[in-house]
């Protein structure tokens, strides 16, 4: 050990009189400051977006300083002929390859020294919470650290093959091969996924955020366990393999034992590549299981969908995250015949002929089904659970169906070449969408399918579902949160959700924090790095809600907001932006702060009962011929009520949407002469007057699917108010 460590510090005195090498780690650490230095104005309040961004951007180029100087450190004197006196040193090769690795690591450390100690003191001096700075820290230390030990080990390993005038363009082909190719091309392009342990670069496998995304650290910890594991033991081999290069030059005194060791190393490599190599098998194994039970092109849901009464689940987790769930379903019928959820059905279409038919997840295992009380004979076929229709011919006119299953629910999937969870109860990380079928939906014709290989979720899978929820959930760790109310005897122990008349719940569970305003009904769900925003925003939103009730009298919304869940950016939340049961989802981005694009959808639930965007073009293209009477200035108005709460004028251009209105001055400047005199009482009997007649704008979808083709095009519903309408509006309330 004595002797290794003092062939360090020389091989580190060496290094540092290179000079040129000690610029590139303030280097990274300035991109570092740079990027955090965008921080400021109307973006986003959380340092950590930015940060990541910094993050991608330098592990792509910063894998490429160990490469060479790996190549550099054994090129430089051990293997170079001036330097053949060494050849006389009686130093082991394994010590001389374990002494060049330790001081190029070292070396190397300090690029992530530089970078984490810039962010340490960004975050410190914006004031981030101090658990979301060393979540942060730990996490992108440990892939900085775990790149650049593999990368030194690789420069060197190809340094001892080869000659300087070949190995330093192969080094630089390894570092394209392993930082660019295996992880945008092998990974990302054709899906091989496991292709993901020999990537020089893990963060071009994360989503936006990193360690910041809330489902990351449970689902993943033991994919990164065992890349780290695996990257520690294919460097011990590259560095065995150096060892055993050298000896071509340096004759050892057992010339097969250098080659033992190397091949003993290979072993290792290969044992500690198995479980995660298995770990994809048996991912790719589920995801062949779930496309084999996907139709194979998207159907509607509604001619499928019938209607229940009530649903009552009870779920237990049991220990290695398995889950046990009895289902209790009221069904009511008419003459024995299932109610269409859909009141413009006229009748239920039935997924299996004779057959009454629940979605319940594949992966799920079904144990026994029974209806009013006796045992039914029920069939699986794929996502359908079913059992015969005759047996509500009886003269009842509800029925219950009673279902328990059980099963893990860690569900992976490829969707065009990334990889992505539909659902999961893992650790404290707990995603359960309803249209994941974690209980059982009541028709519909499927849970997802399937497009050139891919499975696509259907997320449209619990639409049109309303009944009285009830659901008891016991033995999971950490807060839970529902898109439904919490009942009274709602524990931590045993959380409890229950509403009548709800939509299809979901349930989430993470490192998430619930932020409040005083006198504000409503709370943002976010992370604690999100959380200083989102308490701005809440207070914005608060004062634009109290300014419109002023006027307006109170905002009551078909389904009342109480929650805003506003989380990092990830696939699963792609799926549920905007209002679900009593809560609005949004993604939490760089370029989009909650105050300036995300609010502004609030007040239009809470004011309207929908969530389009008040910028949100919704007249059709025919409308424009007639601007007069034809095209609707709709969104004209809503974003005049919704931002009226903000201190701006009524005539600022911000208020009126962007899109080419014929009359969209003259208006301004009609609201600005009111302003001029003083006589904003005017305007908000103008706009009260369009509110009181209903200003909701609905979203309706024209699809055409036909195999592989797919088109779509949003249509919106909306009331018609014209030109002529705002005039005649205008001149009857200024004339009161």
């Amino acid at each position: 050990m004595r002797t290794l460590a003092l062939q360090t510090v020389l091989e580190l005195r060496l290094l540092a009189k290179l000079r040129w090498t000690l610029l590139f780690p303030p280097a990274a650490g300035a991109w570092m400051l740079f990027q955090c230095l965008v921080f400021r104005g109307s973006l986003s309040d959380n340092l950590n977006r930015y940060a990541a961004a910094a993050h991608g951007q330098i592990m792509i180029f910063i894998t490429l300083v160990p490469i060479l100087l790996g190549v550099l450190l054994i090129r430089r004197d051990t293997l170079n002929a001036a330097y053949e006196w060494t050849l006389g040193l009686p130093v082991p090769n394994r010590t001389i390859v374990a002494a060049k690795w330790a001081a190029g690591f070292l070396y190397v450390s300090t690029f992530t020294l530089s970078i984490q100690a810039v962010y340490a003191a960004a975050a410190l001096h914006y004031r981030m919470p101090w658990a979301s700075i060393r979540s942060f820290l730990v996490y992108y230390s440990l892939v900085y650290e775990s790149s650049l030990a593999v990368s030194v080990a690789l420069g060197l390993v190809l340094g001892a093959l080869m000659p300087l005038r070949f190995s330093l363009p192969i080094a630089f082909c390894g570092w394209v091969f392993g930082t660019l190719f295996v992880p945008i091309f092998m990974i990302k392009g054709y899906g091989w996924f496991p292709a993901q342990a020999f990537s020089l670069d893990q963060l071009l496998m994360m989503p936006e955020g990193g360690i910041g995304a809330i489902w990351q650290p449970d689902p993943l910890i033991r994919e990164y366990a065992l890349i780290f594991a695996f990257a520690a033991a294919f460097g011990l081999f590259m560095l065995t393999a150096a060892a055993a290069l050298l000896g071509r030059t340096r004759p050892v005194r057992r010339p097969k034992l250098p080659a033992a060791a190397m091949s003993l190393a290979l072993l290792l490599a290969a044992a500690v590549f198995y479980p995660y190599g298995k770990l994809w098998a048996d991912r790719f194994a589920q995801f062949r299981q779930l496309a084999a039970t996907a139709q194979g092109d998207s159907r509607p849901q509604s001619p499928y969908r019938f209607r229940i009464d009530a649903l009552k689940l009870d779920a237990t987790r049991l220990p290695g995250d398995t889950v046990a769930f009895k289902a209790s379903i009221r069904l009511p019928t008419a003459e024995g015949r299932l109610i269409p959820a859909d009141v413009q059905q006229a009748q239920v279409q039935p997924f299996t002929d004779g057959r009454v038919s629940f979605l319940l997840d594949p992966l799920l295992r079904v144990r026994s089904l029974d209806v009013d009380g006796r045992a039914a004979d029920w069939r699986r076929s794929g996502a359908a659970v079913s059992f015969d229709a005759s047996l509500l011919a009886a003269g009842n006119t509800v029925h219950t169906v009673n279902i328990r299953y059980d099963g893990r629910i860690d569900e992976w999937i490829r969707n065009y070449g990334s990889p992505e969870y539909r659902a999961f109860v893992k650790g404290k990380s707990v995603f359960l969408p309803a249209y994941a079928g974690w209980y059982p939906l009541p028709g519909g014709s499927g849970l997802g399918y399937t497009k050139y290989g891919n499975y696509i979720v259907d997320t449209n899978a619990a639409e049109g579902i309303r009944a009285d929820f009830d659901i008891t959930l016991r033995g999971f760790e950490g807060p839970l949160l529902a898109t439904i109310d919490t009942a009274p005897d709602d524990r931590p122990d045993t959380r409890h959700f229950a509403q009548r008349g709800a939509e299809a719940p979901y349930v989430l569970g993470g490192d998430l924090v619930r932020v409040t305003v005083p006198g504000e009904p409503i709370s943002v769900v976010t992370t604690a790095d999100n959380a200083a925003e989102s308490r701005k925003a809440l207070a914005a939103l608060h004062h634009m809600r109290v300014s419109a009730e002023s006027w307006l009298g109170k905002t009551a919304a078909p389904a009342p907001v109480r929650q805003i869940f506003y989380l990092p950016a990830s696939p699963q939340l792609g799926y549920l932006d905007g209002a679900v049961g009593n809560a609005v989802f949004f993604q939490a981005a760089a370029y989009s702060p909650p105050l300036e694009s995300q609010m502004p959808l609030v007040m239009s639930e809470l004011l309207f009962g929908d969530t389009v965007g008040i910028d949100e073009s919704v007249n059709h293209w025919e409308d424009f011929r007639d601007p007069e009477n034809g095209y609707s200035i709709v969104q004209s108005v809503r974003a005049m009520i919704v931002l009226s709460g903000l201190p701006r004028k009524w005539s600022d251009p911000a208020q009126v949407p962007v899109e080419d209105f014929p009359y969209r001055e003259a208006m301004r400047q009609m609201i600005a002469v009111s302003e001029a005199r003083g006589d904003d009482a005017l305007i908000k009997r103008v706009l009260k007057r369009f509110y009181d007649r209903g200003l909701t704008i609905e979203r309706t979808a024209a699809s055409a699917r036909s195999g592989a083709a797919e088109t779509e095009e949003t249509r919106f519903t909306f009331p018609k108010i014209t030109w002529h309408d705002w005039l005649t509006a205008w001149k009857e309330e200024e004339g009161r």
